[in-house]
């Protein structure tokens, strides 16, 4: 069952434009490879990200990197404070186009994600289709180190909140969510009475694994504690 669950949620990903299954089985046979090998393709898939970084995108460029030599050392570290202050500059020309004129490729592209403001000011990052596709298939993959394989009931106590916005948003969604295996938990709340009808929902749930931030499962734990 969970074989054909995986099978329908790719397909469903392939139909939206997500590569999400040809990245997941990268994964997989990247498991099954010597750490040698593993170690040569990390290796070169960084030295072509920064190439690209420093030959195409502005905020590097005005820095001076040696375009096609450079290091990783070289690049400066992105502060939430620098990537605000910084942010078309950090964008490829092609997306920053795209996001200026909000008129993107596809209706699987780029999306635009932002921090919960928790330390004062919100902080925004641009996720493209390909880090949207990388991330589905890691999580994918976690989840088969983890114990628990794709389409295994489990919970998802998560504070994106793209995630909770838009959890009930459309029947694709949904039926994302139904193969899965996924009852989400909306990590924003996580006051006494929300972590009451939570411990109550799991406790009739079948679910026995869960997917969390460790400090709401550590919050939840101890109110469970406290509360018996």
């Amino acid at each position: 069952m969970r074989k054909l669950r995986e099978f329908g949620y790719l397909q469903l990903q392939a139909l939206i434009g997500s590569r999400a299954g040809r990245r997941l089985s990268e994964l997989r046979r990247l498991a099954a490879a010597p750490p040698e090998a593993v170690a040569a393709v990390s290796r070169n898939k960084l030295r072509e990200l920064l190439k690209w970084a420093s030959a195409r995108i502005p905020y590097y460029r005005a820095l001076g990197l040696p375009a096609g030599d450079a290091r990783l050392e070289d690049f400066p570290i992105l502060t939430k404070a620098r990537v605000r202050d910084n942010y078309l500059d950090l964008m490829a020309p092609g997306l920053r186009e795209q996001y200026e004129t909000r008129r993107r490729p596809a209706a699987y592209g780029w999306v635009e994600v932002k921090t919960g403001g928790s330390t004062g000011q919100p902080t925004a990052v641009i996720h493209d289709a390909r880090f949207r596709d990388c991330g589905r298939a890691a999580r994918a993959f976690s989840q088969e180190l983890c114990g628990f394989p794709f389409g295994t009931p489990y919970f998802k106590l998560w504070g994106s909140l793209q995630d909770v916005l838009h959890a009930g948003d459309s029947y694709a969604v949904r039926l994302t969510r139904l193969l899965a295996g996924e009852r989400l938990l909306n990590a924003f709340r996580m006051g006494e009475e929300q972590m009451r009808e939570y411990l109550d929902f799991m406790a009739r749930d079948p679910a026995r694994h869960m997917m969390a931030y460790a400090d709401c499962a550590e919050a939840l734990a101890r109110f469970a504690r406290r509360s018996g």
